[in-house]
């Protein structure tokens, strides 16, 4: 049974995030806040909740350029010392698969030996023989 590798951690804007590994997709995840409230809760708090969770983070105020730098330097140290043969990852969000295309032609500078392809927001990653 396969679990998720914790590849790397770092903090950009005072906000942690975890770099993983799942079989061969990479995922990256922002530590959610939870804020404490001090009010007493209401009658029908429970309504306040959201049924499931969300994970868009257009709304957090943090510098995606730093994360993908830093996200960059991760996969790159990683991936050398592993010798991966292959690699993937997805954009989550159509904003973040705005950016992704970009962040895989860095990567790939930084990568001589590999080669990549894009599938909508897949981008897939193959070492030359």
């Amino acid at each position: 049974m396969f679990e998720k590798k914790l590849v790397a951690q770092f903090k950009v804007d005072q906000r942690e995030f975890s770099l993983k590994l799942y079989q061969y997709e990479f995922t990256l995840e922002l530590k959610q806040v939870f804020k404490r409230s001090t009010q007493q809760p209401q009658r029908n708090a429970w309504l306040a909740f959201a049924d499931e969770p969300t994970y868009e983070d257009v709304s957090e105020n943090i510098n995606a350029f730093a994360v993908m730098q830093q996200t960059r330097e991760h996969l790159v140290n990683y991936i050398q010392r592993q010798q991966s043969r292959y690699f993937y990852f997805h954009a989550s969000t159509a904003r973040k698969a705005r950016i992704y295309p970009r962040f895989a032609r860095q990567l790939i500078q930084h990568l001589p030996k590999y080669r990549y392809c894009q599938d909508g927001q897949s981008f897939y990653f193959y070492a030359l023989d």
